[in-house]
């Protein structure tokens, strides 16, 4: 399971793939757009140093899990 907050994602296999973004709400309303829904939207991950890391979750039609990465400076 992935925790973040409150919310859990089951995240079956374990292996979750991830696609690196700029402007992550941007390109998560445009997959929403099409059809795509989000099991967990755009949200902060994790403050680095130099950046903060958000994530968005959806699945793919065979509900394996992905995820929209960005590393926003």
């Amino acid at each position: 399971m992935l925790e973040g907050g409150k919310d859990k994602i089951d995240t079956g296999t374990g292996v979750c793939h991830c696609f690196k973004v700029a402007q992550i709400e941007d390109v998560a309303a445009g997959l929403q757009a099409k059809g795509v829904h989000f099991e967990r939207g755009a949200h902060l991950v994790a403050k680095m140093p130099d950046h903060e890391l958000w994530m968005a979750f959806f699945r793919d039609p065979d509900h394996h899990l992905l995820a929209l990465t960005e590393e926003k400076r």
